[in-house]
């Protein structure tokens, strides 16, 4: 979903194993831009700070503008965590 203006959108993407046990908080800190939804186990729900991303997960991030590009290169890599 993309809104009139261009704004902002609604992007689907799935992240890889590596993303699998970290919450959405982290998720969100590391990729810049804020899950609106979950579809997990055929339901959707909106997105808690504290979930935990599973295997399986489709995540609906809300992004600025309208490329979803650099955001799926993010999920399709390793997370970059601090030690």
């Amino acid at each position: 979903w993309l809104h009139a203006t261009g704004l902002v959108s609604l992007v689907s993407a799935q992240p890889t194993p590596e993303w699998y046990g970290l919450t959405f908080r982290v998720v969100e800190e590391l990729t810049g831009s804020g899950i609106a939804f979950v579809s997990r186990l055929g339901s959707v729900q909106t997105a808690r700070a504290d979930m935990v991303v599973q295997e399986h997960d489709e995540l609906l991030f809300a992004i600025a503008g309208s490329d979803p590009v650099p955001l799926r290169n993010v999920l399709t890599t390793s997370p970059r965590l601090e030690d």
